[in-house]
């Protein structure tokens, strides 16, 4: 029997992946993935304990996850606002992780979402719509789902930490659009010490040289970098440990 959330769920997808994996090739790419995707999807998880041998320890957690490929879900267990700031937390130290890996794209909604655990299978509305909403979006960030603009909890968020949820006019593929986003550089949800503008340069130069044969898809990557430089900027983010 499936097991049926009313969950926050947060969507994450590596920008250029085909690319990355068309130029280096998958051998290549695995090796590099399976270590760093494994430890930044489980290390990131509530309660989770980075062992010495880089090993990861998971603990219970109002968290869950899945991931396929470059495909990473995580979903709470509750509507509770202890399982809203679980997942936020969740989101921020997966995504300074994952910069490591590749550009990074995210999206976080509410809704219907059922789990098959025997069969590995993750179905439901609150998915469609963090995946359409994270598709869009034409920067490296996480953008809030406009259903959870009204949610109690993220109001409370707001209330408690306003610098975290920001208003933003959030860059899509066909336009800019007001919505609310996380600022995964604040203090009060990132805990880690890295630079920014470091992150994203690194990640600018590997997105590039997966594209090199490729214009077109270059010139993507320099918007999205712009647009991604623009916001921290706007937030004073990029005086973080540059």
């Amino acid at each position: 029997m499936p097991v049926k959330h009313q969950s926050y769920l947060a969507y994450f997808d590596f920008i250029g992946f085909r690319n990355w994996i068309l130029t280096e090739g998958s051998e290549s790419v695995y090796k590099r993935v399976l270590y760093l995707l494994g430890l930044a999807v489980k290390g990131s998880l509530p309660n989770s304990v980075v062992n010495s041998d880089m090993s990861v320890t998971l603990r219970r957690s109002r968290v869950q996850y899945c991931n396929f490929s470059d495909t990473i879900i995580f979903y709470t267990n509750s509507t509770s606002y202890a399982a809203f700031c679980e997942l936020l937390k969740t989101c921020v130290n997966f995504f300074v992780l994952a910069l490591d890996i590749h550009m990074v794209r995210g999206a976080i909604t509410r809704g219907p979402f059922y789990v098959y655990p025997e069969d590995n299978i993750h179905i439901g509305e609150a998915l469609i719509d963090a995946y359409d909403l994270a598709e869009r979006q034409d920067w490296v960030g996480i953008a809030i789902h406009e259903k959870l603009k009204a949610d109690p909890n993220l109001l409370k968020h707001q209330r408690h930490y306003p610098n975290c949820l920001v208003k933003h006019n959030i860059p899509f593929k066909d336009s800019r659009r007001n919505g609310i986003c996380v600022n995964w550089i604040d203090d009060n949800i990132n805990s880690w010490n890295f630079s920014p503008i470091k992150e994203l340069n690194e990640c600018e130069n590997t997105a590039l040289k997966s594209a090199q044969e490729n214009q077109n898809e270059q010139e993507k990557i320099k918007r999205r970098i712009l647009n991604t430089r623009e916001f921290l900027m706007h937030f004073n983010a990029l005086n973080k440990n540059t």
